[in-house]
Formats: C-alpha cells, sequence, structure tokens
C-alpha cells in the first residue's frame, strides 16, 4: 500500500511520518528511472548491457536457463553433430575410393 492511500486514514499526529514515506518512493521512482535510462545508455555501447535488458524483458527467450536445460540442448547438439561427421566420413570414403581408382587407372594406362 503506498503513502497516498493511507493519507485519508491517518491522523494528525501521523502526517509527518505520512509525508516522510511519500517523499522515500518519490525518491526511489526517481532513482528506478534513473538506473533503468543509465542500463538503457549502456545497452548502445556494451552488449552486456543489452544482454540484461533483454534476460529481464524477455526471459523465457533470453533468460539464463538451468543447467538440466543446456544438457538436453547440449545432447541434441551431439546428435547433430554425430550426424554430420557420419556424413561427413561417408562422403570422404566415397571421394577416397574415387581418386584411389583413378590413380589406379593412371597407373595402369602409364605402365
Amino acid at each position: 500500500m503506498v503513502a497516498g492511500e493511507h493519507a485519508a486514514q491517518c491522523e494528525d499526529n501521523e502526517s509527518p511520518f505520512l509525508a516522510f514515506m511519500e517523499a522515500i518512493e518519490t525518491a526511489e521512482a526517481s532513482s528506478e528511472v534513473s538506473l533503468v535510462e543509465i542500463i538503457r545508455n549502456a545497452s548502445q555501447t556494451k552488449w552486456v548491457a543489452a544482454a540484461w535488458l533483454l534476460e529481464r524483458r524477455w526471459p523465457a527467450r533470453y533468460g539464463r536457463r538451468l543447467a538440466s536445460e543446456v544438457r538436453i540442448d547440449d545432447q541434441r547438439d551431439s546428435r547433430e553433430s554425430e550426424i554430420w561427421e557420419d556424413a561427413l566420413r561417408k562422403r570422404t570414403d566415397e571421394e577416397l575410393d574415387r581418386i584411389i581408382a583413378l590413380t589406379e587407372h593412371t597407373e595402369g594406362v602409364e605402365g
């Protein structure tokens, strides 16, 4: 509950405290605006500040993930790497066989 909401309910002897509470709330709000402005300005030249804003604005997309979530992605990436390596190995083997066949054919022609 903010200080302004208490104004109607406060007795006269509480008014100095009410004014103090309102001053604190105003100062905190002003400080928040200033800090956000500093971070936004920093994000123009510093990627860390931009990343921080993204993490907090869109946590599902840019937020930090738990280690278990990262492991699942790593396993998926690892499997994709295996598939690519197998395909590359197969292609390399086929190309090697073709080169060997050409070499043998060339040696037979020269000899």
